[in-house]
């Protein structure tokens, strides 16, 4: 058996940190740190109405908050990966918290819509390296027969940070100061980063001797190999995709309730805040999930639940219809972004904090570019013809993935 296909710790390479001995406190520290990443991510869709009020502008120019912070987290997604493997995960993910404090304040502070810009783009780039080093770590340290449930039940605190940054930017666009989630989450952040920090202790120290570190330029030429594999690519390509056209849509949903369907901003971020609610019920179920289908089979399902859900969001004739649809299309999204993230975990083993955090990178430069493009055609042809044509290509990627799916993982543990 392959040790390193098959998820098992590298002979001779210890873990930066054990989980018998740390429990799961390290796990569910990083989980909350991942929750205050989703939740930056998603805090402004709901109030970009309240936004372009604010600042005299229209949806289009106020949507560049949200393009922002995207670009900012996908380029520095190509640091943090090399960073991690030179100086260990855990630590890296640390300091990156403290970090997401100062630049969440920062956005509070903005006193106009280039200086918020600005802050959004730094707040993105802190936030970018907490939750693909995570994911990493969990690689390192989980092996792989385990880790789909492991990862699926960790996403919940993403999954719970994305509701809550719906909920407190709808809440706060209707009834409070636009700047009043920022200054949460910089509490959550600064909150965080203490708890790890005090867990950590000694695992704050450079990795131990034993495990072998990567230079800078070793991990670059690490993460550029990976676009010369067939396996990594065919991962990368899709993340970009699942990033381009769910969320590129998904982002334009409050809004698109809010300004056609007649709901409140609040209601909006409410029915936003149902996509994380189909997110936990898969998590719920994975165990039950991964057991009867492959990732394959898993990939091919997704794509045909988004593909169903989304233009059901803002097709549906009522609040609650609607929050039932985003929460399908919930479901749908967590269970290919799952599989891809696994996937990703296993792209490269030898170099997973490079691996995962450059499928990172990949998955919210395909946001950006996303948000964009949707803003510009949502502004000139309305949104239904683009959720429509955004679900066709979503269905193409769950068909597309799950052909391409070698399935070696499984075959590879009784090699």
């Amino acid at each position: 058996m392959n040790a390193a296909t098959s998820g098992q710790n590298v002979p001779g390479k210890v873990p930066e940190e054990s989980p018998r001995r740390a429990g799961n406190r390290p796990l569910f520290l990083l989980a909350l740190a991942g929750f205050g990443c989703s939740a930056s991510v998603r805090v402004t869709d709901a109030e970009l109405p309240r936004l372009a009020e604010v600042f005299d502008i229209n949806l289009l120019q106020a949507s560049s908050v949200i393009t922002a912070f995207a670009a900012g987290y996908g380029l520095m997604q190509l640091l943090y990966g090399p960073l991690g493997e030179r100086y260990g995960k855990y630590r890296v993910a640390t300091l990156l918290a403290g970090a997401c404090a100062l630049t969440s304040f920062l956005c509070a502070l903005a006193p106009s819509l280039p200086w918020l810009i600005a802050a959004r783009a730094l707040a993105g780039a802190t936030a970018a390296g907490i939750v693909p080093l995570s994911l990493a770590w969990i690689g390192d340290t989980i092996a792989y027969e385990q880790r789909r449930i492991v990862m699926a039940r960790f996403i919940m605190g993403q999954i719970s940070g994305l509701a809550a940054g719906s909920f407190l930017g709808g809440v706060a666009a209707q009834y409070l100061d636009w700047r009043a989630p920022f200054i949460a989450l910089s509490v959550w952040f600064a909150t965080v980063a203490i708890l790890l920090l005090r867990l950590g202790g000694e695992a704050m120290q450079l990795p131990p001797p034993q495990m072998p570190r990567q230079t800078l330029l070793g991990s670059l030429r690490n993460m550029a190999s990976l676009f010369a594999r067939p396996w990594p690519r065919t991962v990368l390509m899709a993340a970009f995709a699942e990033a381009c056209f769910f969320f590129g849509a998904f982002s334009f949903v409050p809004a698109t309730l809010h300004e056609l369907n007649g709901l409140s901003l609040s209601q909006a971020g409410l029915v936003a805040m149902a996509l994380a609610a189909g997110g936990v019920i898969y998590a719920l179920l994975s165990g039950q999930i991964i057991g009867r289908l492959r990732e394959a089979q898993t990939a091919r399902l997704a794509g045909f639940v988004m593909a169903i859900a989304l233009p059901l969001i803002t097709l549906a004739p009522g609040p609650w219809t609607a929050a039932l649809a985003s929460a399908l299309s919930g479901f749908g999204y967590y269970m290919m972004h799952n599989t891809l993230q696994v996937s990703a975990t296993q792209m490269a083993p030898e170099s997973r904090g490079v691996a995962v955090t450059l499928f990172a990178a990949v998955f919210f430069l395909g946001q950006s570019i996303g948000t964009s493009v949707v803003a510009a055609l949502v502004h000139g042809v309305g949104p239904l013809p683009v959720f429509l044509g955004c679900s066709v290509m979503l269905a193409a990627l769950g068909l597309g993935f799950g052909a391409r799916h070698p399935n070696h993982h499984a075959q590879s543990r009784h090699t």
